[in-house]
């Protein structure tokens, strides 16, 4: 089972949250409903906190097993998408794994990261680190819990001189604390000044 709730989750990143929908049932997911879902909640759970079961996007079953995954539009962004993976237990379909992309670019706000912030962090530092070192939280670009991908969240800051440029940090939950994992930057916007760990 574990090996189908991976492929599941390994199309839900290739989609990339665009649904092949059996029904349009969505309802705009907000941040606080994304954090009220929790592993092992099962569908109809789900449906009552989002207020919708979602487009269904794939499913899989083979006797008393099987998978399936779900996607809902966000508050945050038109881009962005809510994917859960659940799987048959019991003759439920509970929650396996969770991924929230609320958008794809950092919120351009006055407060940039330069270049010599970024370039001063450095691959295990804490968000908390991280943010410091900014002087801003940046934005939450993306986030997942789950079995498979483990607890991440994706944080961007806009970048000095460029309004189109960006940084994106990855941070992986580790001993207490969501850990850089990696980063890039794009200075300019066209990825011509590219930069990574």
């Amino acid at each position: 089972m574990r090996a189908i709730t991976a492929a599941v989750l390994g199309l839900a990143l290739a989609l990339g949250g665009t649904a092949t929908a059996s029904a349009d049932d969505t309802r705009k997911v907000d941040r606080g409903e994304y954090a009220a879902v929790h592993i092992g909640d099962t569908l109809a759970e789900v449906a009552k906190v989002f207020g919708a079961r979602g487009s269904e996007d794939f499913k899989y079953v083979d006797g008393g097993v099987g998978a399936q995954m779900r996607t809902w539009d966000v508050t945050e962004s038109d881009d962005g998408f809510v994917t859960l993976v659940f799987e048959r237990k019991a003759g439920y379909w509970v929650v396996t794994d969770k991924i929230a992309l609320w958008q794809l670019t950092p919120k351009q706000t006055a407060d940039t990261m330069t270049k010599r912030e970024y370039r001063s962090i450095t691959k295990g530092m804490t968000l908390a680190q991280v943010r410091k070192i900014a002087g801003t939280s940046g934005t939450l670009c993306m986030e997942t819990g789950g079995r498979v991908l483990g607890k991440m969240k994706g944080v961007a800051w806009p970048v000095y001189p460029s309004s189109e440029g960006g940084a994106i940090m990855m941070f992986e939950w580790s001993k207490g604390a969501y850990r850089l994992t990696s980063k890039e930057v794009d200075w300019d916007g066209t990825s011509d000044l590219f930069e990574g760990l």
